[in-house]
This record gives structure tokens, C-alpha cells and sequence, in this order.
């Protein structure tokens, strides 16, 4: 985006007089000092999607762009502002939180500036700068993002984000968010359930670490695979651990569709105890390849 020039350089164009009006209209004010990017209460309007694996609230800013925040599973708080045209490069943006026009005698809080990664085309802030923003949105505030453009003269721009009509869509929001799965993908791709020795029933951990594989790869449906391998120590005969192996496996499977998991994404090998995770010297290390391996992928 090509930031507007202060007012005083704009007004000596006659071009610009053209235009001033269908600057107003898309939300782009002319100010002493610059522009200013702001939804009017006509314009402002915020939405919402939502899955068990990611929640989103986006607000449109007209001649600008949008601002989102998102909350993923097993994630915190993430807000992006991204610009629909790349922007001048600047280094830091400073966020100050006031009250609209229509709160007079609000104060605003103290300004923060917070750095932007070299050749970052978006605003990407999480942790305590997105709880912040979120919680004054929520409060009726307007957070205002403040950078110099270093193109234009070095004049001041700013980006607005307007409480108005928020509150549909942040209830929606806050709702999905508390309905967000407590895991990302990265967090249980990889599991290993134990066994007791000489035995393919599965624990009360390993139960309830199936039911979480399974509501996960139902939600998420970019899981195309499932791979389960069972595990065994070094005690016994090769070809009965060979199939005591398997029969593990195919205990986490049978659990697996009875949770609702398609058939055609899950692939069970055994390896019985040819490939031990730990040594099979001492009793620790035998209890821990008594196990079953499981994987997802995308």
C-alpha cells in the first residue's frame, strides 16, 4: 500500500482535491500529520470462523487491509495485521489503546513500541501485545497502530481497529476458543503407549491417549495416514514377540475405528523386538519397548 502524504504536500494537487471525497468513503482520513485508516460506524464489521482445531476474528479496514486474531490448538493468542499492498518498510510500530469519539474523557494507555522483523510485510504479534489488543477491543477501547513512512516525507500513519459491532462475533469467538482441542498436530504426531509384560491390553493412559489421537485425526481432516507399530522386549521366542507385537497394534486399532477412524488411514506393522528404544539389559529399559508407536502424517 502506498501511504497517503501529509495533507499540507496533498491540498497543492489538484488531483488530489478530485479525490478527497472517495478518500473518505473507503476509510482512509486525511490528517495534518498523514493519513488514517479506520472502519466508520457504517463500515465496521467484524467475523468469525471456527474449528476444533482453529478459532479466527477478522476485521476489515477499508484502503487497508485487515486485522485477525487467531487461536490455534494447543496455541496461544496470535493477532496479525496484514496490509493488501505491501506497505514502506518500517522498523517499529507504536500501539496506543484510546477510547472512541462517542467515550469523551477516557484516557489513553501509555504507548508501546514494538519492533518489526526486517522485510516483514505483516504485523504479526502474539503473547502479551495480542492479550492487550484483545482485551481493550473487548472493553469498547480502539487500539491504533502508529508507524513514520519513511517514503512520504517521513508524515505519521495510522491503522484503526473500531469496537463497533464486535460484540456477535467475539462471543462466537471466546465460545470456539473454549471448544479448541488442547492439542496441536506438532504436540501428537508421535505417541508411544507402554505395555505390561506379556500382554496387548492397553492401559488407562494408553486408552485415553487413543481417544485424544482419534478426535484429533477426526477433526483435522488433512491427516491422511496413521501408522501403529507394536513393540516387544527381548524375553521369549522372536516369532511370539513377532505376534505379540501385532497384536498390540491392532488393540489401538480396534479402539481407533470404534472411535470413529476411517479403516483405509491406518497401517499396522509389528516389529517385535527388533527394534528395541532402550536396552534390553535391564528391567526399565525391557518396559519401555514393551510398547506400540503410533504416527501421524499429512
Amino acid at each position: 500500500m502506498r501511504s497517503l502524504p501529509a495533507c499540507s504536500s496533498l491540498l497543492k494537487r489538484p488531483r488530489f482535491l478530485l479525490g478527497l471525497s472517495l478518500l473518505f468513503l473507503a476509510g482512509g482520513i486525511c490528517r495534518a500529520g498523514g493519513a488514517r485508516h479506520e472502519a466508520s460506524l457504517h463500515q465496521s464489521h467484524w467475523g468469525y470462523s471456527g474449528s476444533p482445531l482453529q478459532c479466527t476474528l477478522v476485521h476489515e479496514i477499508p484502503a487497508y487491509g485487515k486485522a485477525l486474531f487467531i487461536r490455534s490448538a494447543g496455541g496461544g493468542l496470535i493477532f496479525s495485521l496484514r496490509p493488501r499492498i505491501r506497505p514502506p518498510q518500517v522498523k517499529e510500530v507504536r500501539l496506543t489503546t484510546g477510547a472512541p469519539p462517542w467515550r469523551h474523557g477516557e484516557v489513553k494507555a501509555s504507548p508501546w513500541r514494538i519492533p518489526v522483523p526486517k522485510g516483514h510485510l505483516n504485523i504479526d504479534l502474539d503473547g502479551r501485545y495480542s492479550a492487550r489488543i484483545f482485551e481493550q477491543l473487548a472493553q469498547g477501547m480502539s487500539p491504533t497502530f502508529g508507524y513514520i513512512d519513511p517514503v512520504n516525507g517521513g508524515v505519521e500513519m495510522e491503522v484503526v481497529l473500531s469496537p463497533v459491532w464486535l460484540g456477535p462475533a467475539l462471543a462466537e469467538f471466546r465460545s470456539c476458543i473454549a471448544n479448541l482441542l488442547p492439542f496441536s498436530y506438532e504436540q501428537i504426531r508421535r505417541s508411544a503407549l507402554l505395555f505390561d509384560f506379556g500382554s496387548s491390553r492397553l492401559l488407562p493412559k494408553a486408552r485415553e491417549r487413543v481417544n485424544q489421537l482419534a478426535e484429533f485425526v477426526l477433526a483435522d481432516k488433512g491427516v491422511r495416514r496413521i501408522s501403529i507399530e507394536g513393540h516387544t522386549d527381548n524375553l521369549g521366542r522372536a516369532s511370539y514377540n513377532y505376534r505379540l507385537g501385532r497384536r498390540r497394534a491392532e488393540a489401538v486399532k480396534s479402539l481407533l475405528l470404534a472411535k470413529g477412524v476411517a479403516a483405509k488411514k491406518i497401517v499396522v506393522r509389528s516389529h517385535g523386538e527388533r527394534r528395541p528404544g532402550a536396552s534390553n539389559k535391564t528391567d526399565a529399559g525391557r518396559a519401555q519397548n514393551r510398547r506400540v508407536v503410533i504416527r501421524l502424517e499429512r
